[in-house]
């Protein structure tokens, strides 16, 4: 009686390998393919700022997807992107995974609230929780000062800026 339980499930692991390709993979020849496709929509992530100064800042963050970077700031708190009073954008001619924009005039000891935009294409965008920071008070003593500096913007880069304590 066992033999013929094996013989049987032998049988049956057999008729299921032939009618589905068997172990090659390859499909039965009366059967249809099946093509799955999907959307997987543009999300923002790692939403940061890197370097804020008494005048400027600099906001980072990531998509899922290539997309152009844009920044919407105010010193109030807007519901929407499209609400904001001031907007700065990165390179939109390229689309980037690992964005930076940086936000400069800005005026110092101030509270700032923004969000931030990716646009994949026309059909396709999103927009982040809102955040903020507050620039420094900028100080007047001896030790504050202007100096070439090494900072990332379109691309690292020297540029002459605010320092802070000339003695370090």
């Amino acid at each position: 009686m066992r033999g013929k339980i094996l013989l049987f499930l032998f049988v049956c692991i057999g008729v299921v390998l032939a009618s589905t390709g068997g172990a090659t993979g390859a499909a039965p020849s009366d059967s249809a393919s099946v093509v799955i496709t999907g959307h997987v929509p543009l999300w923002i992530y790692d939403v940061h700022v890197v370097d804020v100064t008494c005048d400027a800042v600099e906001i980072v963050w990531k998509t899922n997807g290539k997309s152009i970077s844009r920044v919407g700031y105010d010193t109030e708190s807007r519901p929407v992107f499209e609400d904001y009073s001031f907007q700065a954008s990165g390179d939109i001619f390229q689309l980037v995974y690992e964005h930076t924009v940086l936000i400069e005039d800005l005026t110092p000891d101030e509270t700032y609230y923004f969000r931030v935009l990716s646009v994949m294409d026309r059909d396709e965008a999103a927009v982040s929780d809102e955040y903020q920071f507050t620039t420094p008070e900028k100080e007047d003593s001896d030790n504050n000062c202007w100096r070439w500096r090494w900072r990332h913007c379109r691309g690292w880069a020297w540029d002459w800026g605010w320092e802070g304590d000339c003695s370090k």
